[in-house]
Parts: structure tokens; sequence; C-alpha cells
């Protein structure tokens, strides 16, 4: 579990730098702090939402209010079953918890992220599978051509023999395609196994989270 638990800073923060000369003029700062609390954003989203209402409409952004609304928006996000959800969506964290029983919402965060890592590598496995069936469809259709265009009575001898070379180098790659497809379902397999008993272990117990239907890949 620990390896699978990585602090992830949130550099990117939506909308942050996006404030409007009108948004300024009629914002709402305990709301916008709730806003970035809730989605457990440091305090670094302040500044430029501070710098962009300060250039664009020369108002000063509301601190006291900010914080406020702030601290009403991690109270929400730092709850364990909002750190299981958020950790399941693959949201990163930022450290922002120390304040808010952090221990809790980290246990339950780390659940979260681990199950979102799981699904996440079972969905890649199963695109694998899927672009390696593809492959060998095409190499299929190619030599299935090719094949038609060797017994075709039209097909110039001199032709012939280059097709011949071409079927033979076809069929090898088929072949090994068709390995490869058996190897990456195995790995889907697996990778499926490993995240239905991780959910299993988790129902056992009593965690639970409207994220983890959406979860599944």
């Amino acid at each position: 579990m620990g390896r699978m638990f990585v602090f992830a800073v949130i550099l990117a923060l939506a909308g942050c730098a996006g404030m409007s000369k009108d948004e300024c003029l009629h914002a709402d700062w305990r709301a916008v702090g709730h806003e970035d609390g809730a989605r457990g954003a440091t305090m670094a989203a302040f500044s430029p939402r501070r710098q962009a209402c300060a250039d664009k409409a020369g108002v000063t952004a509301d601190l006291d209010a900010y914080l406020a609304g702030r601290r009403a928006g991690l109270a929400e996000f730092c709850r364990p079953a909002s750190g299981f959800d958020h950790g399941a969506r693959g949201g990163g964290y930022a450290g922002v918890c120390g304040d808010h029983r952090e221990p809790e919402f980290l246990a339950a965060y780390q659940k979260g992220a681990h199950l979102h890592a799981l699904s996440s590598n079972a969905a890649r496995a199963f695109h694998a599978v899927r672009e390696a069936q593809n492959e060998v469809a095409r190499l299929r259709a190619r030599a299935d051509d090719v094949q038609r265009r060797l017994v075709a009575v039209e097909t110039p001898h001199a032709e012939r023999l280059t097709l011949v070379l071409e079927l033979k180098q076809l069929t090898e790659d088929q072949q090994r395609a068709e390995h490869a497809v058996a190897v990456l379902i195995d790995d889907h397999q697996r990778a499926v196994a490993e995240l239905d008993a991780y959910r299993r272990r988790l129902a056992q117990d009593g965690a639970s989270s409207p994220v983890r239907s959406a979860a599944r890949y």
C-alpha cells in the first residue's frame, strides 16, 4: 500500500487565474474559498485570484472571507469518505488536512488511491489486449489480400515471388502477434483478479464510495 501512495502537489488549479473583471467585482470570497477548500486546493490557489482581480478590476480580494470559506471547505474535503472518493478518482493530495484529522483522511485516501491504481492498471491491460487483437486482424486481412493476389490468374509471374515472400513474413508476424495477445490476456486477467480482490476487501472492511462504479474501466 505504501508504495502506491505518493503525495501529489496540485499544480493546475482550474479557474485560478481565469476570473473575469465582472467576477472580481461581484466575487463572494467566502464562497470562492469554500470551493477551493472543498477540492483540496492549497493556499497557492488564492494568489492568482488576488492578482487577477487587482489587475483587471482594481479589486482587493477579501482574504479573511476567503480563509473562512476555505476552512469550511477543508472540513468537508478532509473527511475520510471524501478522502476515499478523491483518491478513487485519481486526485492528488497536497497536505492540506493537517488540522482536520489527517491520519483518518490519509488512511481512506490511500485506499481510494490504491483502488484507482488497480482500476487504471486493469484498464491499460484491457486496451493493450484490444490493440494487439487489432494488429492480428490487420495482419490477417493483409495476408488474405496477398493470398488472393497470389492465386489470381492476372497476377504477373514476376510479382508472385515477391508475394510469396511477403505472405511468409506476414504469417510469421501474425504468429508473433497472436502470441502477444495470449500473454496480454493473461496480464489482463491477473489485473482484473487483483482489482476484484481489492474491491472485495474494501467491502469486507465496510468501505463504500459513490465513485466505486466509476473506478471501473
